[in-house]
């Protein structure tokens, strides 16, 4: 054997396929060894491209979407979902070798499809110009990955002389050729004099034609790069490892089941692998199965191979081997928006309310003052890329567009564990499997859809003309996957899991265990290993707690809109303000009241920051137009809503031209105060606050149901009296002075009851008090004195939001 392979080229198909072969030679006993030169398919020759020569894929999703937004009419948000979708179709072009500046997709779909596929043509025709006028010097990923691979051959070339005399052997393991690139390097390096390709499987024992196969086979894209450089699947020489199972496995998977298994002669009986497949109830019941197995053979000293086709696969079989301390190399990483610094950054945003526009999205997050370690600079990273492709291209969003941005950076961001060199467990992707093996090999999610995945259907073109594109067949997954499970299977001992349910909803057994079946494995087994799983899923029930949740002392800010749940429903205030749970809306529930008193609110403050004199008809012209741009055209609705703006324009009309006369107003987003009462702080942001002639005035606009007199007095409704206060005590922010007096109003708005209505004097004066003593007895009981947050019935639906939560029915 020799010793020095150094002037050796061996391309893999993937980095650890390198590491694994890097390792096999390293461990050759009792000799050094000269290593060859091990290329993970995909890797250049040298740096030929830097950075700045390629566009990234994120970058064209966020331009794309930007031109999305206003083609469509969508609002970037979504776009950013059809947009990625149209990147991956372009890439998909690429990679087959048709890029789109040849492509006239108007003239490609004609007028022999529906409309909305000329539409969608069109726009591509558009996009695919603007894309080029926008990036006109750079290249795309899936261009650099695929001229990095062909790269290789003009490098062979240009050390054919060097090859020759030093006899390198140049050698591709591990692929099929399914990507041209790849295909096109494979027979460069077929064609040459030292030049060898070691397809997977034993392709030899097959027919001569493709078509007679299918698209679904295994040896699919093997046989079509068989066909390309000429050469019969007989011709292939085997090489032999020994006594294997991949024989009964292609019999299996072709056409002609029967006849081939009895033409190997054995019965139906396997060589040497034990087979066992486990049926599980559902998912979570999987991942403990796939624990169980796997710590039972490392006790036995033996090799684990686990391959989970799916992210969330993977992360529920992390976490059951975390539950048994079990330690194992994880391919799959922790997506960027699952981690703990990820999830605080998208929640910081989704807290926020107002929808305004953000220029500098790492500015404005870097403002939360975020902790993050240094595992947290690759996500850090991601936000500050997309932040700068914001500004670099002058694209205009909203908070709502940020929050989509910075789930998309975040998201593809993957974080993975270290790799530790002496573990006995691999978990793998289909991918990062091929030219993997171990002792025990166990597939999991063997169901249709999941393994093998539901191949790549476009939506932006009719099928036939992605056939006449070049664009792969969705069956090419199929066929991948067919011949990652047959080399798979040809373990000593293979375990094939599934879950019969998914999602809360019926699977179906992967077709690949369907053709084991036909072809005679019987593969029943693996009960104790079933049990030992179903004992840690199925968690043994608890009576459940009926009493009011006792939390520790809650010290932290507290809205004064959230003080009436405290008082009405303390339960509601727990469910609200600790547990920081939000209900969603009911989508049968009317929402027309909220939507009418949004619309009024901000069509106020609209009116009041116009300097011009109006009158009565303005008010209601603009209260019209804001309604026709919010109900859908020719709704009923807007008749009795015009009716009420008729109503209601005077009262608006008087409060605007009173405050013209005010020497400080500001309103909601600049009237932000806070006080601190009984050592806890109340935050408020007033409708409208302003000073005039020294009297500060605070005013609550209502276009539903007014508090009671009574309620002010008792201090059951708070909010407008500790507002009060503030502005009493100079609390709201930039506030200029102190008020010699205070005025309390509600601009009432409701139907038959417009009007101003006033607390001035001694009765404000009351009612302020009243609201400061019952919010200090509330804090005195539940933040001092750690009371039970204790669900009471009440009248109000407001206060009804969490009743399922706290189970009142049971």
């Amino acid at each position: 054997m020799r010793d020095d392979f150094s002037n050796d080229i061996i391309f893999l198909p993937s980095r650890r396929a390198v590491r694994t072969v890097e390792r096999m030679l390293a461990d050759i006993p009792g000799r050094a060894v000269m290593l060859p030169k091990l290329v993970a398919l995909g890797e250049a020759v040298d740096d030929e491209f830097i950075d700045e020569d390629t566009v990234s894929n994120i970058e064209r999703t966020i331009v794309l979407a930007k031109m999305l937004e206003t083609a469509e009419n969508l609002t970037f948000a979504s776009s950013l979902t059809v947009a990625g979708d149209l990147i991956r179709m372009t890439d998909y072009l690429e990679n087959e070798g048709r890029g789109q500046e040849n492509i006239n997709w108007a003239q490609l779909v004609g007028e022999r499809y529906a409309r909305h596929f000329q539409k969608k043509a069109e726009f591509l025709d558009k996009a695919s110009s603007l894309m080029r006028n926008i990036f006109p010097d750079k290249i795309t990923e899936a261009q650099k990955r695929n001229t990095e691979i062909r790269g290789w051959i003009e490098y062979l070339e240009n050390h054919k002389s060097e090859i020759i005399n030093h006899k390198s052997k140049i050698i591709i393991c591990g692929s099929t050729g399914s990507v041209p690139a790849t295909a096109d390097l494979m027979k460069h390096v077929a064609g040459l004099e030292n030049g060898y390709i070691i397809l997977p499987g034993r392709i030899n024992e097959l027919g001569t034609s493709n078509e007679e196969l299918g698209t679904t086979n295994p040896y699919h894209s093997e046989m079509k790069f068989l066909e390309r450089i000429g050469v019969v699947p007989a011709d292939v020489e085997t090489i032999e490892v020994g006594e294997s199972e991949i024989g009964f496995f292609n019999a299996a998977f072709s056409n002609n089941v029967g006849a081939r298994i009895r033409a190997l002669g054995r019965n139906y009986a396997p060589l040497h692998s034990a087979f066992t497949m486990i049926d599980c109830s559902r998912e979570s019941e999987e991942a403990e199965v796939v624990a169980e197995i796997a710590k039972d053979a490392a006790a036995n000293g033996k090799s684990v191979l686990v391959i989970t086709p799916d992210a969330a696969g993977n992360q529920r079989i992390y976490e059951s081997f975390a539950r048994r301390g079990m330690g194992a190399n994880f391919s799959g990483g922790v997506s960027g928006a699952m981690t703990a610094f990820g999830r605080a950054v998208l929640n910081g945003l989704d807290k926020i309310k107002f929808n305004n526009q953000i220029k500098n999205i790492f500015e404005f997050i870097d403002g939360f003052g975020l902790e993050f370690s240094e595992s947290d600079l690759p996500l850090i990273q991601s936000i500050k890329e997309v932040s700068d492709i914001i500004l670099r291209h002058n694209i205009t969003i909203t908070l709502h567009d940020a929050l989509a941005v910075v789930a998309l950076a975040l998201s593809s961001v993957q974080l993975r564990p270290p790799m530790f060199d002496d573990c006995r467990i691999d978990v793998l992707g289909t991918i990062e499997s091929r030219m993997q093996t171990a002792d025990v090999v166990i597939m999991t999610g063997l169901n249709e859809g999941m393994f093998p995945a539901t191949g790549y259907e476009n939506p932006w073109i009719p099928r036939r003309v992605a056939d006449e594109l070049g664009l792969p067949p969705p069956n090419r997954k199929v066929s991948l996957m067919a011949m990652d499970f047959i080399t798979l299977s040809c373990a000593r001992s293979v375990y094939w899991t599934r879950s019969r349910m998914a999602g809360g909803c019926d699977t179906t057994e992967s077709r690949f265990l369907s053709r084991v079946a036909v072809a005679g494995i019987v593969a029943d087994g693996g009960e104790k290993f079933k049990e030992a799983g179903k004992l840690r899923d199925i968690i043994a029930p608890h009576t459940l707690d009926y009493s009011a949740p006792m939390p520790p002392a809650d010290w932290s800010d507290v809205h004064v809109t959230e003080l009436d749940l405290l008082i009405h429903n303390p339960y509601a205030f727990y469910a609200r303000h600790i547990l920081r749970l939000k209900p969603k809306p009911d989508p049968w529930d009317d929402t027309t009241a909220i939507d009418f008193g949004n619309l009024t609110h901000d069509a106020i403050e609209q009116l009041t920051a116009n300097n011009e004199q109006l009158t009565t008809d303005d008010v209601i012209k603009y209260l019209d137009h804001a309604a026709k741009e919010k109900l859908e055209p020719g709704s009923v609705l807007f008749h009795f809503w015009h009716n009420r703006f008729v109503e209601m324009a005077p009262s608006i009309l008087e409060f605007i031209d009173e405050l013209k006369h005010a020497e400080w107003s500001v309103a909601e987003n600049d009237a932000k105060g806070v006080i601190e009462i009984a050592g806890r702080n109340v935050r408020a942001r007033a409708d409208r606050v302003y000073i005039k002639d020294k009297t500060g005035v605070v005013v609550d606009i209502k276009t539903g149901q007014l508090p009671t007199n009574a309620q002010l007095n008792n201090g059951m409704m708070p909010q407008l009296p500790l507002e009060a206060y503030m502005l009493q005590t100079g609390s709201f922010e930039r506030q200029p002075i102190l008020p010699t007096s205070i005025v309390m109003k509600f601009l009432s708005l409701g139907r038959d009851k417009c009007g101003m209505i006033e607390y001035a004097g001694t009765d404000a004066a009351d009612k302020i008090s009243a609201a400061l003593a019952k919010t200090k007895e509330l804090f005195d009981m539940y933040s001092a004195g750690s009371a039970a947050y204790e669900y009471r019935e009440t009248n109000g639906e407001k206060y009804k939001a969490y009743d399922d939560l706290a189970r009142v029915r049971d």
